[in-house]
């Protein structure tokens, strides 16, 4: 036990007579993890509230109840409560699903403060979509921060500590452990109306902006409000908006993820994201993947429709090459059926099998002959041809004596002057 009474389990020591502790994992200001094993031999975690708040029969209380909000969540990567139990000294303690991996908080610090953009994302899509299911169960977690995120050997994001977890069914009673005024969850990842004790407005979309403000911790290695103690970063969330993502990070980061991150982080509930699926959605598009936003009925993709309409172009360029757009029966897509496979002859000493004989074809009627010096047979007399008529006499044209002059020729009638477009004597042409 340490000077402000936390304690810590060492190794090969056994707790209620039926796990022993196998290692020491990590410690908040309220709990301490170990990996344990069951007399059974399962590998479970074990999660101990300090001895110094065994004495705190609220703080217990929340405690033992996140077993029951974290089993409502329809996800199989919120991590699972299998048991509840208390240790000899009086500590509360939860029995879970045990993984090996790190915290978002514990890769963050290995990596001087900030992660890679692309990891960053993975994450986030993974913890996006397990938020997106506690909030269809109803469950609003209220304390989304790094230690609570944990990333398993194999890249998978599990969430845990549902201890402050809001459940929308119920009233503020004892079992939801919160009132008016009472501020739950971390200033430096809270949304505004969360930060102001305002629990009737606190819901899906105060997770979006601690999803928001979690984003940009991870790529930025610095909190959304940087203050020097809690209770001024707390101050700063329920007064201050928060600053565009792009004043802290580079060119590596895409300007739609900026504007994604920047409207989770707005002062306004109604200027943020509704929801965790709306928010993963904007940042999938933003990485440039091609995903199905137009899922009713009646809507059309615009981008399936750019690409339609691209390869109807390109048909129509080779139909223009090929001189055959003037074709009424020309169809760009259509393609010329294949052409019949003719039957092979099987090479010599080929040892395929030979192929079946064709079937013979029906004999032809035998035509008649004449024997020979048999007369040749008579011909079919062909009718006469009609006479021609006879041509009409010509009229004899009349001679020209030797010496005669020409007749004189018919005098022809004169043309009527061409006036349009006449050009004056002199004009230039």
């Amino acid at each position: 036990m340490d000077a402000l009474g936390r304690s810590t389990r060492k190794p090969g020591a056994m707790i209620c007579g039926k796990w022993r502790i196998v290692q020491h994992l990590r410690s908040t200001p309220t709990t301490a993890s170990y990996a344990a094993l069951h007399r059974n031999g399962a590998e479970v975690t074990l999660k101990i509230l300090h001895a110094n708040l065994a004495g705190d029969k609220t703080l217990q209380a929340r405690f033992r109840r996140e077993a029951y909000v974290a089993n409502t969540v329809p996800h199989p990567d919120a991590v699972k409560v299998i048991d509840d139990d208390e240790t000899e000294d009086g500590c509360a303690l939860l029995v879970m699903d045990h993984f090996d991996g790190d915290t978002l908080e514990e890769l963050r610090i290995r990596k001087r403060g900030k992660l890679p953009y692309e990891q960053v994302s993975g994450y986030m899509e993974q913890l996006l979509d397990i938020l997106a299911a506690a909030h269809d169960a109803g469950v609003v977690h209220r304390d989304l921060k790094p230690e609570a995120v944990l990333i398993t050997k194999q890249g998978r994001v599990k969430v845990h500590d549902f201890g402050t977890a809001r459940v929308l069914t119920e009233t503020a009673n004892l079992h939801e452990m919160t009132a008016a005024g009472l501020v739950v969850g971390s200033p430096a990842n809270m949304a505004p109306e969360q930060a102001r004790g305002q629990r009737d407005l606190v819901d899906a979309q105060s997770d979006v902006f601690s999803l928001g403000a979690l984003y940009f911790l991870l790529l930025s290695g610095r909190a959304v409000h940087d203050e020097d103690s809690p209770l001024a970063a707390l101050m700063a969330a329920a007064s201050r908006p928060a600053p565009s993502l792009r004043s802290v990070v580079g060119s590596e980061v895409p300007d739609g993820v900026v504007d994604a991150v920047d409207r989770a982080l707005a002062f306004m509930k109604v200027d943020r994201w509704p929801d965790a699926r709306a928010f993963k959605a904007a940042l999938r598009a933003a990485r440039g993947e091609m995903i199905d936003t137009f899922p009713q009925a009646g809507r059309r993709d615009p981008l399936a429709d750019l690409m339609g309409s691209m390869k109807d172009g390109a048909a129509l360029a080779v139909a223009f090459a090929t001189g055959t757009q003037d074709d009424p029966g020309f169809e760009p897509d259509a393609k010329e059926p294949p052409a019949p496979a003719r039957a092979s002859q099987p090479a010599i000493g080929s040892r395929e099998a030979p192929q079946a004989p064709q079937p013979p074809q029906p004999p032809q009627p035998p035509q008649a002959t004449r024997p020979p010096g048999a007369p040749l047979p008579p011909r079919v007399p062909q009718a006469p041809h009609a006479p021609q008529s006879p041509h009409a006499p010509q009229s004899p044209q009349a001679a020209r004596p030797p010496g005669a002059p020409l007749p004189p020729r018919a005098p022809q009638a004169p043309q009527a002057p061409h006036t349009a477009g006449a050009r004056p004597p002199g004009a230039p042409l």
